[in-house]
């Protein structure tokens, strides 16, 4: 019996402290959530982590002097509850309390690795607990790579020389587009940039959205030093980005054109010698000429006085354009609509895309088609036809719009509409289909064929005015407008048989030399 008192007397303690660990559940009455909570146990061991439902977004590589924003998000994107942001990086320390879950914060104490850690006020308010922590790598130099294909721009090790000197070899690769509202990210980082390196073929576009830049955030680029590899020679690049020079402000001997091969020499200068004032290629200046002696002159007085290279460019290109229209007609003999109307129609593709501009096209045949079939019934005026075309157009357009949004399709690109001069553009579509169905038997095979024929030649054209090369041709050479000119006015006076009539008549031709 004194056994049994005895393993009583044990029992009861483990007993006791068992039953005050028992889960409870409890009823929110605020809420109406069941909470389950552990008595005799600080916090809530059930609740997760802040890490794994909380994260901290912004730039993980920025450069010493820079300025940068992060903000609190949750798994969802919503905005994250509030609390105090705890900077630290060496002895430096500082507690910052978030406004609107977001902080702004200037790395200017040293390069390193500074670490931002965010911990919510109340954490089971947010049914999380623990801290955020995020790290940043603070460099006192960043060099930008911008290439338009992946390649190697530097070994392993070259990359870790840079890391222990706490520069930053940054690459960024980009398709065709430059602009800013596309390309939000590579912006933020070219700001920061102390040296650019520059692989890309639409250097005209990336130096005019450098400009706008610029005057969003004033003396950016005055400092930066610019590298561009390019297979363009050193005077046409200076031509060309004449404009950009004067407006960025860039100092003399800050922009350089170099060879591929330079590239590597200039990174290994960079890295083990620590050398930045190290000259390679040429360098590219630009004074503006105050006499236009020539049409080259006059195109880089233009150009330097603020009129973009690539609308002079795009205007010597309509010369040739028009000239080879020309040469369709009157020597090869195909019938090309007039030369306004697949001018005008080429100049929207190149400019809109050709997804964008087939759509139109489309809904603006429809729109002819339903339209004419209608009126032809009631006999309006012309005046009154046009009107009921108008408005015809608009409501498909703003049909086709509202399908593409409701079944996410994607077919519209609905930044273009930010510019007013793209009604201009999808107007002029409805204009010239209207014309091209009325000049041709739209249903036949003959119809079908010209139709063809059509699409061949806008293909053509628009090829053309894709065509940097040619478009850096004439700006290095504009003087071959005065040959383009005198080339029209040639083939205007051409009075032959066309090519096309040799085919038609070659069985009267062949008699004609059989019997002479």
């Amino acid at each position: 019996m004194r056994f049994i008192y005895f393993l009583i007397f044990l029992l009861v303690p483990f007993g006791i402290f068992a039953q005050e660990n028992t889960p409870t559940e409890t009823h929110d009455t605020a809420t109406g959530a069941i909470e389950t909570t552990q008595t005799g146990v600080t916090g809530n061991p059930l609740l997760p982590q802040c890490s794994d439902v909380i994260g901290i977004s912004g730039a993980v590589q920025v450069r010493l002097g820079t300025t940068h924003e992060y903000s609190l998000v949750d798994n969802n994107g919503s905005v994250a509850p509030t609390g105090f942001f705890r900077i630290q990086m060496d002895d430096y320390m500082e507690d910052v309390k978030a406004t609107n879950s977001k902080l702004s914060h200037t790395f200017n104490i040293s390069p390193g690795i500074a670490t931002i850690t965010f911990t919510p006020i109340d954490s089971a308010a947010y049914n999380c607990v623990g801290s955020i922590t995020r790290e940043v790598h603070v460099y006192r130099e960043v060099i930008m790579y911008i290439g338009k294909e992946r390649t190697d721009i530097g070994d392993s090790t070259l990359a870790s020389v840079f890391r222990e000197k706490s520069v930053l070899l940054d690459a960024h690769f980009v398709g065709n587009s430059f602009q800013i509202e596309d390309q939000s990210a590579l912006w933020n980082a070219i700001g920061a940039a102390d040296i650019l390196v520059i692989n890309h073929d639409n250097i005209i576009e990336l130096f005019s959205e450098m400009e706008r830049l610029q005057r969003i955030k004033e003396n950016i680029f005055t400092n930066t030093k610019i590298f561009i590899i390019s297979p363009h020679s050193r005077t046409l690049l200076a031509k060309v980005l004449a404009k950009s020079i004067a407006n960025l402000g860039i100092t003399d001997n800050n922009i350089s054109l170099i060879s591929a091969d330079q590239l590597s020499t200039l990174l290994g200068k960079w890295a083990y010698e620590d050398d930045r004032e190290v000259v390679l290629g040429e360098t590219l200046s630009y004074e503006k000429n105050h006499f236009a002696l020539t049409m080259s002159s006059f195109l880089e007085y233009l150009a330097y006085s603020g009129v973009s290279y690539q609308f002079l460019g795009f205007l010597l290109l309509l010369s040739v354009v028009a000239l080879i229209f020309n040469i369709l007609k009157q020597i090869i003999g195909l019938d090309t609509f007039s030369v306004y109307y697949p001018l005008l129609f080429a100049i929207i593709v190149s400019q809109m895309g050709y997804t964008f501009s087939l759509v139109f096209a489309a809904l603006a045949v429809i729109s002819v088609i339903v339209s004419n079939a209608i009126t032809n019934r009631i006999q309006l005026l012309v005046n009154a036809k046009k009107a009921f075309l108008i408005s015809m157009y608009i409501f498909l357009l703003l049909a086709a719009m509202g399908v593409d949004n409701v079944f996410e399709i994607g077919i519209f690109n609905y930044t273009i509409f930010q510019n007013s001069v793209a009604i201009v553009g999808i107007f002029a579509i409805l204009f010239i289909m209207e014309r091209l169905i009325d000049g041709i038997k739209f249903f036949s095979k003959s119809g079908i064929l010209e139709l063809f024929r059509y699409a061949v030649i806008i293909v053509i054209v628009v090829a053309i005015f894709s065509s940097r090369s040619l478009q850096y041709f004439l700006i290095s050479y504009p003087d071959v407008i005065f040959l383009i000119v005198i080339a029209n006015l040639l083939v205007g006076r051409y009075t032959g048989l066309q090519v096309v009539e040799y085919f038609r008549f070659s069985p009267v031709l062949r008699n004609i030399s059989e019997e002479e």
